[in-house]
């Protein structure tokens, strides 16, 4: 699985819309919805704060993909 599905999956498990996750990052909307589809790369900085608020760890993510 791609990072980015796995990103998808993670916050709908949250039960967060993307504009929901979106707004908690400080970014817009159509960001989140790049990184979902594979569009833009997200960073490591990115991934960490992205994971501290959907609750997962690092390893979590990793099975995930």
């Amino acid at each position: 699985m791609l990072i980015g599905e796995a990103l998808k999956r993670a916050r709908e498990r949250k039960g967060l819309r993307q504009s929901e996750l979106a707004e908690k990052l400080y970014v817009d909307k159509s960001l989140v919805c790049r990184w979902e589809k594979g569009q833009r790369r997200i960073s490591l900085d990115e991934l960490t704060v992205i994971l501290e608020i959907l609750g997962i760890t690092i390893d979590e993510f990793k099975k995930m993909c």
